[in-house]
């Protein structure tokens, strides 16, 4: 909707003034100009109004007011860090300088010192306009680019997961075998077989493959659930069921564990054990000819820090500067696309949870990763 008069997008403006008389001008002619007009008379009344859930866009807010003035409006919403624009005008009878500078000081965008013009009044009002559309049209552009993020992790996960099903296939077929294998030696003869020394064994056996099936399920399970939900976990545990879930791939190099302590973060289990998948599945392929991955997670200050580790070809200088970039890979390989979503992917996740990556890479000599998430419970650092 646009504005009679002026042209500009109309807006839902608070007025705040103990003045009737001014307050009644400054509502007809906001009115007048297509404006959606919300009248209050002191500034109690006007902070209720702009800590709603969905305020006005817009406030114009007399200095000096009973109770709360504009000044102290304008630290409240400040304070209040709402991710809600509200473009804030103190209208004021004070022309000084040093005044001028402490109310935008507090927080206010503009002023208009008393007495004004309608010209006047419609140039500032403009200019607030503006710059709310700015910012709405900046949180609708966040937005958008959200949900291209989380689409694009969603696709990364589903492709990582139509990959894994071969390996997943595997690890589930090698202990059904030997369940299948077991039971059918106990069932071709009962009563030898039950008496025999050897069925415990066989019943252990049994029991504990039954165990790594419900192990592996349990992980890709955990890796499908497309939740957002956050859960205090301990992130050495994803990170061991992201090798579970990649152990047909990950057997080929030797893993080497340093778990000096095993934090707890608050995280989205599935995204974690995604992005562990990833950066594993980088270090691997790094060494075609087989090498060492090591695995460390420890505390310092207020982080989990987990380090992974490889001694295998290295990334190549040219493209360490822009590794995160969507689209940029390490790799020659058919499947560009898709690896090269991975670093990109693997950074959005990290992002997203408040925690930080670092890469450290050199030719020939292999790569570090570095993460950092903050910790569930500060009192454990």
């Amino acid at each position: 909707m646009r504005s009679r008069y002026s042209g500009e997008e109309a807006m839902r403006i608070l007025i705040a003034d103990d003045d009737l008389t001014s307050r009644d001008l400054l509502e007809t002619t906001l009115t007048a100009w297509g404006h959606e007009v919300i009248s209050t008379q002191d500034g109690d009344q006007a902070l209720d109004v702009l800590t709603q859930p969905h305020p006005p866009s817009m406030a114009v807010l007399d200095w000096m007011m009973p109770g709360l003035d504009g000044i102290d409006i304008c630290r409240e919403l400040r304070a209040a860090s709402s991710e809600w624009p509200i473009y804030k005008i103190l209208l004021t009878a004070k022309d000084a300088k040093e005044d001028i500078a402490n109310g935008l000081d507090s927080g206010a965008d503009d002023y208009i010192v008393k007495p004004f013009s309608r010209s006047e009044l419609r140039a500032r009002i403009q200019a607030g306009v503006r710059i709310v559309q700015l910012q709405l049209d900046q949180m609708r552009r966040l937005r958008e680019l959200q949900e291209y993020q989380a689409q694009l992790i969603q696709s990364a996960r589903m492709a990582t997961l139509g990959s894994l099903s071969n390996g997943i296939a595997h690890e589930i077929n090698n202990p059904v075998f030997v369940i299948s294998g077991k039971a059918q030696m106990l069932l071709s003869n009962p009563q030898e077989h039950l008496a025999s020394p050897k069925a415990v064994g066989f019943l252990k056996d049994i029991k504990e493959m039954s165990d790594r099936i419900s192990g592996i399920t349990s992980h890709l399970l955990q890796y499908s659930w497309n939740s957002r939900e956050m859960k205090k976990v301990n992130i050495a545990e994803i990170l061991e069921g992201a090798i579970t879930l990649i152990g047909k791939e990950i057997c080929v190099v030797e893993l080497v564990r340093e778990y000096h302590r095993s934090p707890l973060v608050n995280c989205m289990p599935g995204r974690i054990q995604q992005l562990f998948i990833n950066l594993l599945r980088n270090a691997v392929e790094g060494m075609p000819e087989g090498g060492t991955i090591t695995l460390t997670t420890t505390v310092e200050s207020s982080c989990a820090v987990i380090g992974i580790r490889d001694n295998g070809v290295g990334i190549p200088k040219a493209v360490m500067d822009r590794l995160f970039e969507p689209f940029v890979t390490t790799k020659e390989r058919e499947d560009r696309l898709v690896m090269g979503v991975g670093l990109y992917t693997s950074y959005s996740i990290v992002n997203s949870h408040g925690g930080d990556i670092e890469i450290e890479s050199e030719p020939g000599k292999g790569t570090f990763v570095r993460l950092r998430f903050p910790l569930a419970d500060v009192n454990a650092a």
